[in-house]
């Protein structure tokens, strides 16, 4: 079987055969993220600067990350679904592995990459992708080069840095969308990204300085473009979501209500009770019996 040995924070592992065409140069830098990352930060498991030749290609089902890829020289050929594009010198290329994916090298090349995850990964990913695909040719590549080169280094150190490293993955999406979208685009999409969290995650607590710190603008700006796209302030916008939430429950379930304030995200169930009377004009076992009553006339 042929082997290429690569570098692991210090550590020699092997890539086996099906991986043949990365060059001995290349370098692998392979991290397990704590739990601690993983809820609250970017992390990349793996983050690579390889050589390869015409050898070289991935052919994968599913993963379980995003990639980021940046060529630095030769080409190199991917498949995305029904998509094909070719990625030339300092081009950009964003995936979601968790999709079948294919990609090879055109010749000899040569790439930095990362596969990342945590935070808000999916709504970047889809902010970035959703108007460009899944490739983009940088006016400025340099900071994104910067940060990727930092990446790297950090990295490379036994002691890993989960902070540090979050912070530039970070860097890296924002100076992307940043040079590819205008300021109408990033405003829209700024808002867009921060209610794609909040419906899929309305039952989580989060703050509104975080939701706007997620989409890089300050606490004011960010309620005031909110207010502005939804005619709503963030704080109700979240508050009518899990109100929704708890109606569907307390209509389907004979859960308690203490139960149902805790999984539709309130603080506490007299939080839960005041919000609910406020949106509702009735108290939520109130609510229930109402459901309940239409229920049997209706049948």
């Amino acid at each position: 079987m042929d082997y290429d040995t690569i570098n692991s924070a210090g550590l020699n592992q092997q890539i086996p055969e099906y991986n043949t065409g990365i060059l001995p140069a290349s370098r692998i830098y392979m991290h397990i993220p704590s739990e601690h990352a993983k809820k609250l930060l970017y992390y990349a498991p793996h983050i690579g600067h390889f050589y390869v030749n015409s050898a070289y290609k991935i052919d994968r089902g599913a993963y379980d990350y995003f990639l980021f890829i940046l060529i630095e020289s030769g080409e190199m050929e991917f498949t995305v679904g029904d998509k094909h594009f070719v990625a030339k010198q300092h081009d950009i290329v964003l995936l979601d592995t968790h999709k079948a994916h294919y990609y090879h090298a055109l010749g000899r090349a040569s790439f930095r990459y990362f596969h990342f995850d945590g935070d808000h990964s999916s709504e970047f990913y889809d902010l970035l992708t959703r108007k460009h695909g899944n490739y983009f040719t940088p006016e400025n590549s340099l900071p994104i080069e910067t940060a990727l080169f930092k990446l790297i280094t950090y990295a490379s150190d036994p002691f890993t840095n989960e902070f540090l490293i979050s912070a530039e993955i970070h860097s890296i999406l924002c100076e992307l969308l940043t040079q590819h979208l205008s300021a109408n685009d990033l405003q829209n999409d700024s808002i867009n990204m921060a209610l794609n969290y909040m419906e899929k995650h309305f039952t989580e607590q989060f703050s509104v300085d975080d939701l706007a710190k997620s989409v890089g603008l300050s606490t004011y700006h960010f309620s005031r473009l909110f207010k502005k796209f939804t005619g709503s302030s963030p704080h109700s916008y979240i508050v009518n979501l899990r109100i929704a939430q708890a109606r569907d429950l307390l209509s389907r379930t004979s859960a308690s209500v203490e139960s149902i304030s805790d999984s539709c995200g309130f603080n506490s169930p007299q939080y839960f009770i005041r919000c609910f009377k406020q949106h509702t004009n009735m108290s939520p076992q109130q609510y229930r019996k109402q459901s309940l009553r239409s229920i049997i006339l209706h049948d």
